[in-house]
Order: C-alpha cells, then sequence, then structure tokens
C-alpha cells in the first residue's frame, strides 16, 4: 500500500460504499470475524475471512463480503492517521453500540505482530511481510540496501528495521512455546515466520543513536519545495483521471529524499497552511499555495490531511 496518498484516496471511497445494503447487525458480524480470524487476514488472505463472515450470513454474496471487509480494512487505515476512532458507530443485534474504527484499533492492538515496533494496519503487515521475503537474500550481504528495499511508504527505515526485528521476536517466542501451532493458519503463519527469521541474529546496536544530526542536511530549499509541490500536483492529476499513480515511488527519487520526509513535510506544509493561512510568509510556505488559481491551491483547500487528495480530485475540474 505507496500507501499515504492513495490509502487516503481509496478510504475515503470505501467510507462512501460501505453502507448500502448492509445493516448495521450485518456490519457487527464482519467485524467479529475480523477479529476472531485477522492472522487469517494477514497471512492468508481477505476472502479467508469473507468465508467465515459467510457461514455466519449466508444470504450475502462472497463478493459482496469481500467489497465489505475491504472497505472497512480502507476506511480504518485512514482513521489509523487520524486517531479518529470514534467517528462510526454501529449497532449489534442487541442494541449495543460498536464504535466501528475503535473495535479494529482494539483488534491490531492485540496481535504479536504490534506489541512492539509500532501499530501496523494489516494491510502494511502483509505487504511487509512479502516484501521482507522478497528481498530476503539481501538482509545478509547487503543489510543496509535490504531495509531501504523493504522500507513501506509513509514509514522511515528506522521504523522498518524495528518492526522487523518485532516480527523476529514473534517467531522466537513462538518457536520457543512448548505447544505446536494450534490450526492451519499458525502453522502458516510459523512457516513464514521460520523462513524469514530463522538465521536472522538479533539486531546490532545503533552506533549512530549517540552521534550527532547535522540539522542543516534536513533543510529543504524553496526549489525543493516547488518540485514537491508539482510532484502532488502530477499525483493528483493522475490519480483523478486514471485512478492511480506510478509517480508516487518517484518522489524519493527526484528530490533525493526518503519517503518518510517527504510525507512528514507534506504534513507540515498543510498544517502550517490551515494554521497560519493569514500569515504565509511567516510560515515559510510557497506563495503559490496561496494563489486561488493555482492546483495547489485547490488541493491544499480541499479537506483534513488524510483526505484533500481525494477531495483535490473530487472538486478540481481540469487543472
Amino acid at each position: 500500500m505507496r500507501r499515504w496518498l492513495l490509502f487516503g484516496i481509496k478510504c475515503r471511497r470505501a467510507l462512501k460504499m460501505r453502507a448500502p445494503g448492509w445493516e448495521d447487525p450485518e456490519i457487527a458480524v464482519v467485524l467479529a470475524q475480523l477479529r476472531a480470524h485477522m492472522l487469517s487476514y494477514i497471512y492468508a488472505s481477505a476472502n479467508a475471512v469473507s468465508e467465515m463472515v459467510q457461514q455466519e450470513l449466508p444470504a450475502k454474496s462472497l463478493d459482496s463480503i469481500n467489497e465489505m471487509v475491504h472497505s472497512l480494512m480502507r476506511s480504518f487505515g485512514v482513521v489509523l492517521n487520524t486517531k479518529a476512532f470514534r467517528s462510526e458507530v454501529i449497532y449489534d443485534a442487541d442494541g449495543k453500540e460498536i464504535y466501528v474504527h475503535s473495535h479494529l484499533y482494539e483488534t491490531i492492538s492485540s496481535l504479536a505482530e504490534n506489541k512492539a515496533g509500532g501499530i501496523w494496519h494489516p494491510d502494511e503487515l502483509t505487504w511487509f511481510l512479502k516484501k521482507t521475503k522478497q528481498y530476503r537474500t539481501l538482509l545478509d550481504t547487503k543489510p543496509d540496501t535490504y531495509f531501504r528495499r523493504v522500507q513501506m511508504w509513509g514509514k522511515s527505515i528506522a521504523e522498518c528495521r524495528a518492526k522487523f526485528y518485532s516480527l523476529r521476536d514473534v517467531y522466537m517466542n513462538e518457536k520457543q512455546a512448548a505447544s505446536q501451532p494450534a490450526d492451519a493458519i499458525h502453522e502458516a503463519r510459523f512457516k513464514l515466520l521460520t523462513e524469514l527469521f530463522e538465521d536472522v541474529p538479533p539486531p546490532k546496536p545503533d552506533v549512530s543513536a549517540n552521534q550527532p544530526v547535522c540539522k542543516l542536511s534536513n533543510l529543504w530549499s524553496p526549489d525543493e519545495l516547488e518540485i514537491l509541490l508539482q510532484c502532488l500536483v502530477d499525483i493528483t492529476l493522475d490519480i483523478q483521471q486514471h485512478g492511480h499513480s506510478d509517480k508516487i515511488g518517484q518522489i524519493s527519487a527526484t528530490l533525493k529524499r526518503s519517503e518518510q520526509s517527504c510525507v512528514t513535510k507534506l504534513q507540515a506544509m498543510h498544517e502550517k497552511y490551515v494554521n497560519k493561512s493569514s500569515y504565509h510568509r511567516a510560515a515559510h510556505l510557497p506563495d503559490c499555495i496561496y494563489d486561488p488559481d493555482t492546483p495547489i491551491h485547490k488541493i491544499f483547500n480541499a479537506g483534513t490531511l488524510e483526505s484533500f487528495v481525494y477531495e483535490a480530485c473530487a472538486h478540481i475540474d481540469q487543472i
């Protein structure tokens, strides 16, 4: 999931398409099955969860259930960034109030995979495991290259390294457990973790942690800011016209900065724009953001941080 921009777009769409044809008690069943079978979602597929849901809701087609599962998880992706966990409420068959995103957050927080290294969305865990396996041969010979390759969009290399070794801890705990894997999905999980971490030693101490950091290297020049904003406009246009953009992966290479640095800078610029829109010179933002005739102005005015790209797609006529 190049997760940050496209994630927001998909999630906003998911919120709009979630309700039609579904009653609250039926959605509550989906949430319950996601909680019971989240490991299947991560280590097998969403379809595995949908099959469990269909046993409880036989009148629903598998395609419809799959759409609901993906829709809930995509909308949760936006909320996981904003922490607005009480934004959606439903009522189960007994009339009990369920906060959809709080329920999902509690579900993923209980995973052993999220006990360390940060709380990651299940989709992020799935993709990270795939990338970890894909580039596994690099770890022994080129560890720095390896962690650059497995870096996730919106995550720093340090975050990805921490999650990697937290997953190794999951493997070590499972390996040392006296009992065998309880069922097929736990067996599949242990098999994959063994394949990834069996020969991985504990992490070495981070010798760079005590070294002074050069702040000047993190400063953005006016030209870099202009390039970053133009990249955002280009991506928005691509998504508006084609539903996706191949340019997302090019931002980091173009600016010679990490993806996390680009995301953080966009977040900071948008926050300054929202909070100091009348004082743009004090906020050190490019003037083009305040020009109502520019595409970037329309994008920055489109809504909250996680949604402004999606809203721009909906409201920019033809840039």
